[in-house]
């Protein structure tokens, strides 16, 4: 008689409208400290790396918490300033559905490649 217990179930697949969207949340950095569609200056930025390198300098000297809540202050707010200049999900989608397009240059027409430097740049002789 086999005693073995009966095997688990297969684990129920997602439909792929939620596969995707986890993709895409994914590829935000959603719920993760990077946050890469975050809405920053330059000077908040330089600021969190300057808060953030502190913070680590101070861990490796021996202070246990470092400056902890000025890190947990800098991390709500970049999760709390989303981006007001890109399209965040729907740019990310786009990324997902999308092949990568190739463009060829364009060559140029025989007259054009004859011309002088001077020529193209002032448009002719004179």
């Amino acid at each position: 008689m086999n005693t073995t217990p009966n095997p688990t179930p297969p684990k129920r697949l997602l439909p792929p409208e939620l596969e995707r969207l986890q993709k895409i949340d994914l590829l935000l950095g959603v719920g993760t400290d990077y946050e890469p569609l975050a809405h920053l200056t330059e000077g908040q930025i330089k600021a969190i790396a300057l808060y953030s390198s502190l913070n680590d300098h101070l861990k490796a000297g021996g202070v246990t918490d470092g400056i902890d809540p000025v890190i947990s202050f800098l991390v709500n707010y970049k999760h709390l300033s989303p981006s007001i200049d890109r399209l965040g999900r729907q740019e990310a989608a786009g990324i997902l559905k999308a092949a990568p397009v190739y463009h060829l240059p364009q060559v140029m027409e025989e007259e054009e490649a004859k011309k002088s430097f001077w020529e193209k740049l002032f448009g002719g002789k004179k």
